[in-house]
């Protein structure tokens, strides 16, 4: 199969992955579209799912296995939460170099505080000092019985191997999670915790200060969250840093209101790759137009001169991507190999312009990059 690599900007080039006629016209509109795995958003109030992206496909659960531990935690200990309990330190191997609050063994915690910790900074050894404690040191019992209550909360495609997610057995799917967030927020405990962009813990045996847990959502923050903040948030977890520079997959699990509704949404695995978003066609989308010309043609590679007529996002890369042809090198719409090329292989050969003040024509070439030319014999 041949791949594609180009050359870009007012007359652009570029390599596709099977031979395109000698002259064409494209017109597809990118607009947005979830890119993870599965993906499931609710109305609360009036129960109409307003998206559904594989909603019941399993997928590792990683970190929001420890919105179960909070299930269970609350319903048989909502009201013992200031109750205190110490670190256990036969947890201290399986948390190690995972320990994310710094929560120390044979340091005193309310369930409260320890509630803050998984939801905030998504801390195993939150998770497993509470299930530990309140287990009796029962830890294959406690799994029991986080599959047991997700069970009668609804759920179908999960599996609870451990009290935190990091085992690879704990097993989810985007429509189970909102059963179990919607199962979560009948707690006012957890509504409150979940929603909060920060906490201070006090000082402990080991901390003389306290110190500040800043929440992985990072739209819940107008100060740490930046341009990640949205007002509507109300609360919920995610599994990495939202919306930030994390590498693997991120699964986001929360709440927001909007004009006066409260939505559930449940974001399954997707891939954190630096852009929340990437672009798409779709009919109702912007409307956009590139120009394409075949001028070579090896065994692995077509090389392109692309004219792109409108300035979308993406818009070369999407457009040939759409047309079964992504660019060689890329790892956004095609295919990533560093062995070929380590970018997508997309070049401004040619640009001309009015210069605006002085109205002279202005007329710049740029030769194909070295690192392109191989692709090319």
């Amino acid at each position: 199969m041949k791949r594609i690599f180009a050359l870009v900007l007012s007359f652009v080039f570029l390599l596709s992955c099977l031979v395109l006629p000698a002259g064409a016209m494209f017109d597809p509109t990118p607009v947005y579209q979830v890119q993870a795995q599965s993906a499931y958003i609710v109305n609360t109030d009036t129960n109409i799912i307003v998206y559904d992206k594989d909603s019941t496909k399993q997928v590792s659960a990683g970190g929001l296995t420890k919105y179960m531990t909070i299930a269970l935690l609350l319903t048989n200990y909502a009201d013992q939460l200031d109750s205190t309990f110490q670190m256990p330190f036969a947890i201290s191997d399986y948390v190690y170099n995972t320990n994310n609050a710094d929560m120390r063994s044979n340091e005193t915690f309310t369930y409260r505080e320890a509630m803050y910790a998984m939801l905030t900074r998504n801390a195993n050894e939150a998770a497993m000092g509470v299930a530990y404690t309140l287990s009796g040191g029962d830890l294959d019992g406690w799994v029991a019985q986080m599959n047991t209550l997700s069970q009668r909360i609804g759920t179908t495609g999960s599996t609870w191997t451990d009290a935190c997610g990091i085992d690879s057995g704990n097993v989810t799917c985007a429509v189970d999670m909102y059963l179990i967030l919607r199962y979560l927020m009948s707690f006012d405990a957890f509504v409150e915790v979940s929603g909060a962009p920060s906490f201070t813990m006090p000082a402990k045996e080991k901390h003389r200060s306290s110190s500040v847990l800043v929440s992985q959502n990072a739209a819940l923050s107008k100060s740490s969250g930046g341009k990640y903040y949205r007002s509507a948030m109300q609360g919920g977890m995610c599994d990495v840093t939202a919306f930030k520079s994390d590498s693997g997959n991120q699964s986001y699990v929360s709440w927001a209101n909007k004009d006066g509704a409260t939505y559930i949404f449940c974001v399954m695995q997707r891939r954190v790759i630096g852009s929340i978003i990437r672009r798409c066609v779709r009919a109702d989308g912007l409307q956009s137009l590139t120009e394409y010309e075949t001028l070579q043609v090896n065994d692995r590679f077509t090389l392109l001169r692309l004219r792109p007529q409108t300035g979308r996002t993406h818009q070369l890369r999407v457009h040939m991507a759409y047309l079964g042809h992504p660019l060689a090198g890329d790892w956004l719409y095609g295919t990533e190999d560093k062995t070929l090329i380590a970018r997508p292989a997309l070049h401004s050969y040619e640009l001309w312009f009015t210069q605006p003040v002085t109205g002279q024509e202005l007329h710049f070439t740029a030769p194909i990059p070295q690192d392109m030319k191989p692709l090319m014999e």
